[in-house]
């Protein structure tokens, strides 16, 4: 696995974070939702205690354009991801009074995007091709004999 996105925020938080109890490092699931979004999803524990009760599912909120963007082919085939979270800042402490949760991204690189043709800089080399073929070239070979002998300086 190698790190496809380091750190991204995400948009349209529905859940505080320190009421569903997350903290860093908690895995998060990744799923489509309605249309083009990817959700980004948490599976909390029971509260009940001595471990009674069924986890349950909470959608955190969305990632942002360009993240929908580079993951939704591996989303959609349904290429293993390792989600996490790395960066949660609540209100209160926050510059905008908003709170923000990051998520980082693990995977494979070929699941994410379809490899797509590099477009080429440069023309091919015609050095060492058949006079014959190349532009303005004659249709005869050019022998040994045909090259003029260099000038003495």
């Amino acid at each position: 696995m190698q790190i496809l996105i380091q750190k991204t925020s995400l948009v349209r938080l529905e859940a505080k974070p320190y009421s569903l109890r997350v903290g860093l490092g908690d895995p998060v699931q990744l799923v489509q939702d309605e249309g083009a979004d990817i959700a980004v999803i948490v599976s909390v524990p029971s509260w009940i205690p001595f471990g009674l009760g069924k986890p349950w599912m909470a959608r955190l909120g969305y990632l942002d354009t360009p993240a929908q963007r580079l993951l939704m082919p591996a989303v959609r085939s349904g290429a293993p991801l390792r989600v996490r979270i790395v960066e949660i800042e609540v209100a209160h402490l926050n510059t905008h009074g908003a709170e923000r949760i990051s998520v980082s991204v693990w995977g494979e690189g070929r699941d994410v995007s379809p490899i797509v043709a590099r477009p080429q800089i440069l023309s091919r080399s015609r050095i060492h091709d058949d006079p014959s073929t190349s532009r303005g070239g004659s249709d005869r070979s050019s022998s040994p004999a045909d090259i003029p002998p260099k000038r003495p300086r």
